[in-house]
């Protein structure tokens, strides 16, 4: 079964417009990705940014859109297709995502979204700190991702739900727990 199935099976069917955004340690940027992909497979037009900081498109084997206009992001969403876009840092190895403003102004022009956001600097677990995740308002699911290293150890910290509802699904080897903003 695939990660966007368990999704479904667990939280029900995708609105129209479905914006995931994985949070926690450990898998976050792979999951990021193999979700967008299976998203792409089904012909949808898929963008993929981060709230904080995500891996060079270079270094994950991808290209991307760097401080690109929203013009131009709006015009490369095509159907079957990922992009990734965000902007440059004076870290090479990584990039900044889009700002929540130009995020809400290229939506239209994709089908889904999927955002990294959240960092644990290569941590296999992570307990937020107050300013933490940093998740977009426009966010339909939220997906919490630990490494399976993290898995039945001993945890200091408390993590704050703030209308969230937890749902558990078993995501294989990309994720843990997904979590789905409630009204």
């Amino acid at each position: 079964m695939s990660l966007l199935e368990k999704i479904k099976k667990t939280m029900g069917e995708l609105p129209e417009k479905p914006v995931f955004s994985f949070v926690g340690a450990g898998g976050k940027t792979t999951c990021v990705l193999k979700l967008a992909d299976e998203l792409a497979g089904l012909g949808m037009k898929v963008l993929v940014t981060t709230s904080t900081h995500i891996q060079h498109p270079f270094y994950l084997g991808r290209t991307g859109l760097l401080d690109a206009d929203t013009k131009t992001i709006k015009e490369a969403g095509v159907p079957g297709k990922v992009v990734i876009a965000g902007r440059k840092l004076e870290q090479e190895k990584k990039i900044a995502g889009l700002l929540e403003t130009q995020l809400e102004e290229v939506l239209e022009s994709y089908d889904a979204v999927v955002i990294e956001a959240d960092g644990a600097k290569r941590y296999p677990f992570k307990v937020p700190a107050e300013h933490e995740p940093v998740i977009y308002q426009i966010t339909t699911h939220i997906l919490i991702v630990e490494s399976m290293q993290a898995f039945n150890r001993e945890s200091t910290g408390n993590f704050k739900s703030g209308g969230l509802q937890r749902k558990t699904v078993d995501a294989g080897n990309c994720g843990k727990a997904v979590r789905k903003r409630v009204s």
